[in-house]
């Protein structure tokens, strides 16, 4: 464990934690603690973040691992976002992990949304270099962490994306990271494409995550014989019947809505190809997708896919969920994987409303 000074990237500056750093005010009112640049081993690794004694009653903490490669400017590896309101005098502990590539260098920044209170009596940064170097992460971060969309099998079939958002909608044959839309005549040709997923009386929004997660598996060739995958909280009958009937070796994993610790999937084996995934919106707080989604791909075998069907609980805005997804790419990204590129429609109309409820279908590799 390397300790890190938490504030040698602004030496001297004043940090909005109260009694912290310098006594020179900082430009930026913003601005809670900022390491400098360092040189990583390549591998996993991991910033740990602990602030004595924090006490606050608003605001929040956002606290980013900066990638800057030579010549580049610095983009996002990884973040995570802590929730100040109410906090009362304790110890507080985070880790955030992520994929150092050779030739790069990372920091770890801290800083609030607006402002805050947050009082504390000391923060100390030390880093975990864990190493064992993973190629993937290397096309991430020097492509400004835009991952490709990805195909396996027919290289003519692969498309290059250079940015985390798609500005426009791709072809139709193509999976990516997308929400639901209300167009009848895309249920009706997924419907068509996959006629079982309708059985036993599913609902519209049920039957689009499992069709679009079967033309997702489809395309990279794993709804195909000897294919293993694990279905977490997805019991569409139609879904897995489709699979079996095509040679999958299918596992169910029901997660118990008191399992915030993913207990369940400790039993899981670890080299399936594939995995389909139910996030409810109990996984949409602060961290908790993000802990579901990897340890998930602990589940997968090398290359393999996360398809996630995340629930959209209508009364929040688009801004705020479009932000989410990005925060959990922009994690996975920092930890070594791959993501599809995101596309969301202009405007906000495939945002649900008050009451109700849709999709998005995320998708990643390991």
């Amino acid at each position: 464990m390397r300790p890190v000074d938490p504030f040698s990237f602004f030496v001297g500056h004043a940090s909005i934690i109260s009694g912290l750093a310098g006594s020179t005010p900082s430009p930026d009112h913003r601005y809670c603690f900022h390491t400098s640049y360092l040189d990583i081993t390549p591998g996993r690794a991991v910033f740990h973040v602990t602030i004595d004694r924090a006490h606050a009653t608003f605001g929040e903490l956002n606290i980013r691992v900066m990638a800057l490669p030579e010549g580049r400017d610095a983009s996002v590896a990884a973040s995570l976002t802590i929730d100040l309101e109410g906090l009362g005098a304790k110890d507080l502990h985070r880790g955030l992990r992520f994929m150092a590539v050779g030739g790069v260098k990372y920091a770890l920044y801290g800083f609030v949304n607006d402002t805050t209170d947050l009082k504390a009596a000391a923060l100390d940064i030390a880093l975990e270099e864990l190493g064992h170097v993973n190629t993937h992460a290397t096309a991430a971060v020097r492509d400004e962490a835009a991952p490709p969309v990805l195909a396996r099998g027919d290289p003519k079939r692969t498309v290059s994306a250079r940015r985390l958002l798609a500005e426009q909608e791709l072809p139709p044959d193509i999976p990516y990271s997308q929400p639901m839309q209300s167009d009848g005549d895309d249920m009706e040709l997924l419907d068509k494409r996959w006629p079982l997923v309708g059985i036993g009386g599913s609902d519209i929004r049920d039957r689009w995550g499992s069709c679009m997660a079967l033309q997702m598996l489809d395309f990279v060739g794993l709804v195909t014989q000897d294919s293993r995958g694990l279905l977490v909280d997805m019991a569409n009958e139609g879904l897995i019947e489709t699979l079996k009937q095509a040679g999958c070796s299918i596992n169910l994993i029901d997660l118990d809505a008191d399992d915030i610790d993913l207990l369940a999937l400790d039993h899981a084996e670890i080299d399936h190809d594939f995995a389909v995934v139910m996030a409810a919106a109990k996984w949409q707080v602060a961290g908790g997708m993000e802990m579901l989604s990897e340890r998930v791909m602990e589940c997968l075998a090398k290359a393999g896919f996360i398809v996630m069907i995340v629930e959209i609980v209508g009364g929040g805005s688009a801004a705020a969920f479009r932000n989410r997804m990005q925060q959990l790419t922009l994690n996975c990204i920092g930890m070594g994987h791959d993501v599809m590129q995101l596309f969301f429609p202009h405007g906000d109309s495939w945002y649900p409303q008050a009451n109700t409820v849709s999709r998005f279908l995320w998708i990643a590799r390991k």
